[in-house]
C-alpha cells in the first residue's frame, strides 16, 4: 500500500480531508510491513491515550545506513517516546487556552503532545522532518480521536526547520526535545518569528539537558523566555521536564 502523502516531500500541509480515506487497519498494516510495533499506554492524569511505538529503536540505528549519516547525520529520535512530550502533551490537557487555537507541533514524531492539544480543541499541524515519524502520528491521531477532529482540526506535514517554506500563521508553537544540537537551534529560533505572530507564545519541552539550557540563552537575546518545571514518568522514571515558554515581542506602531 502506498500512501504518498507521507512518504513524498510534501510542499504544503495535508488536511485529513484532502487524502484517500484510510482506516487506522490500513495504517497498521503499512506501518507493519516495515516495523516491529508495540502499543503502549500513556496515562496522563485522567486521560489515558494509547501509542504505537516502535519496540525496540536500537534496531533502527543499527539498521542505518552509514551514507544517510553522513550527509545529514539523521537519527530515528522520532521513534522514542520521551519524557518531554509525556510533560508537554500533560501541559496542553491541563491548558485552558488551547480551545480553539490555531497550533504548529515541531518534531511530532509518535503524535503524543499534537493529539492532547487537539483532545482539548485546539487546530493542530502536526510536523517531523521523518516521513514514517507521520505515518505513526497518523494512525496514533485516528486511535485517540474521533473521525470529525481528525477531519477538520488535524493537518500532517513533512517539515524541514533550515528549509521550511511557506507556513501559516499560528497562535501556539509547541515542541517536545527538539534542542539537542546547536546546529538547529538558529533555524528554530527563526521558525518561530515567521510562524508566530508578535505576542505569541512557542512551548518548548526539554528534560533540563545543558543543551538545551544553551538554546534558552540564546533564545533570550531575541524573545522573552520565561519557564516552569512539570514531573513526567516514563518506564517508572520520574523526570523533571522544563516547559520554557518564548514569547515574541509586541511590536510598537509609535
Amino acid at each position: 500500500m502506498n500512501i504518498p502523502e507521507l512518504h513524498t516531500p510534501l510542499s504544503k500541509p495535508v488536511h485529513s480531508a484532502d487524502v484517500p480515506v484510510l482506516t487506522s487497519v490500513q495504517v497498521l498494516a503499512e506501518i507493519s510491513s516495515g516495523y516491529d510495533v508495540v502499543e503502549r499506554n500513556i496515562s496522563l492524569g485522567t486521560t489515558a491515550i494509547p501509542l504505537l511505538c516502535v519496540r525496540d529503536s536500537n534496531r533502527l540505528v543499527d539498521a542505518i545506513d552509514p551514507a544517510t549519516f553522513t550527509h545529514d547525520e539523521r537519527l530515528p529520535y522520532w521513534a522514542d517516546l520521551w519524557a518531554s512530550s509525556i510533560g508537554l502533551a500533560g501541559w496542553c490537557l491541563e491548558s485552558n487556552m488551547l480551545s480553539g487555537k490555531k497550533i504548529l507541533e515541531l518534531g511530532s514524531g509518535l503524535g503524543l503532545a499534537g493529539i492532547a492539544a487537539a483532545l482539548v480543541g485546539a487546530d493542530v499541524e502536526l510536523t517531523d522532518y521523518e516521513p514514517d515519524a507521520l505515518l505513526f502520528a497518523r494512525y496514533n491521531a485516528m486511535r485517540n480521536l474521533p473521525p470529525d477532529v481528525l477531519t477538520r482540526r488535524v493537518r500532517f506535514q513533512q517539515l524541514d526547520w533550515r528549509t521550511p517554506g511557506d507556513l501559516e500563521k499560528v497562535d501556539l508553537v509547541i515542541a517536545a526535545d527538539v534542542a539537542y544540537e546547536r546546529r538547529n537551534f538558529s533555524p528554530l529560533l527563526s521558525l518561530i518569528g515567521q510562524v508566530v505572530d508578535p505576542g505569541g507564545v512557542a512551548i518548548f519541552a526539554d528534560p533540563d539537558r545543558s543543551i538545551g539550557r544553551e538554546f534558552l540563552v540564546i533564545a533570550r537575546q531575541q524573545y522573552d523566555v520565561t519557564t516552569q518545571t512539570r514531573t513526567a514518568t516514563l518506564n517508572g522514571i520520574t523526570s523533571t521536564i522544563v516547559l520554557a515558554e518564548i514569547r515574541l515581542p509586541i511590536v510598537s506602531h509609535t
